[in-house]
């Protein structure tokens, strides 16, 4: 018998929710059957150090005058981190926002991409009114371009005739090109001297020309171009001597590097003497030899010259000859 009571409770319990369920929707009309439409796009696109917003948009089978809506938004980084960015309209998280002005958006602004932001959002819209809520999941794919980098190896100081290589490290999404110039001007394909395979530059058997020659690589993918610094290749030479004169003084310059402490001497006597420098001058009078010694430690080198104070430029110019 007991049972058979239970049995009749619980069916009186149930008529009893289904009348009061009946009676609220003949009072409140069917707007509390009504439900919520979120949508997203499944993918969305973005570059690191701009401004972007990711969409989201909601629709209403029944729309009230009065309705109020709450939005949140979560990224969910991984599968054990998430982070509330938007939470019942009010932004949880610095750069991040509601930018959706009308109804029906609730697209989320982002004042400045970061890598980071990578990955699922998702985003929910509830509705007070009609107490439903529904949610939509997107994906945000981050682009970006870094500044490249250049390394050099074997790294430090070379000398003439080594080979070095230098590799070009870039840090871009999608994937970047890469491409090499010298002193600004772009290293033409075939080059024997300079060759180039993708991301490596190899230099052969290095010459004078190549010290301090500015090598930049630059990324360049569909976010942009990015350039890299100059790499000032150090190499090293002996001096290499240049006599001039001009009016009563003669000039040693020297072309080394190191840089390369330069004596010069008149009549074989040590009339001048300055220590790294690349131009040392000294007055003459009449005519005098002078000699001009550079050294450095990668070699030294010495070079004399007979000069005169008023040398002059022949004038004779002869008359054309007519042949009969």
């Amino acid at each position: 018998m007991t049972f058979i009571v239970k049995m009749k409770s619980r069916r009186h319990l149930f008529l009893r929710s289904l009348i009061i369920s009946i009676l609220l929707v003949i009072i409140t009309g069917p707007g509390l059957c009504s439900s919520i439409n979120v949508l997203t796009p499944p993918t969305q696109q973005a570059t690191v150090g701009y401004a972007t917003s990711l969409q989201c948009f909601y629709e209403l089978e029944t729309a009230l005058d009065d309705d109020v809506i709450d939005i949140t938004w979560t990224h969910i980084v991984d599968r054990n981190s998430l982070i509330q960015i938007i939470e019942r309209n009010v932004s949880k998280v610095d750069g991040y926002s509601l930018v959706g002005e009308l109804y029906g958006d609730a697209s989320l602004g982002i004042a400045t991409v970061k890598e980071s932001d990578e990955g699922l959002f998702v985003c929910k819209v509830v509705s007070s009114v009609h107490v439903v809520s529904a949610s939509s999941t997107t994906q945000l794919e981050v682009q970006w371009n870094n500044v490249p980098k250049t390394k050099q190896k074997p790294p430090g100081t070379l000398q003439l005739g080594n080979n070095v290589n230098i590799t070009c490290v870039a840090d871009a999404l999608p994937s970047s090109t890469i491409e090499w110039s010298i002193n600004n001007r772009s290293i033409p394909v075939g080059n024997s001297h300079y060759h180039v395979q993708g991301a490596l530059l190899s230099i052969n058997n290095l010459t004078r020309a190549d010290h301090h020659a500015e090598i930049r690589c630059s990324s360049v993918n569909n976010v942009g171009l990015q350039l890299s610094k100059a790499l000032l290749l150090p190499v090293e030479y002996g001096p290499k001597i240049v006599l001039s004169l001009s009016e009563n003084i003669v000039t040693c310059t020297v072309d080394a590097f190191p840089v390369a402490t330069v004596i010069i001497y008149e009549n074989t006597t040590n009339q001048y003497k300055q220590v790294e420098d690349t131009a040392v001058e000294i007055h003459i009078e009449d005519c005098k030899h002078v000699t001009c010694n550079a050294t450095n430690y990668v070699s030294a080198i010495s070079f004399t010259s007979f000069v005169c104070e008023n040398e002059q430029k022949p004038t004779y110019k002869p008359n054309p000859q007519t042949v009969e």
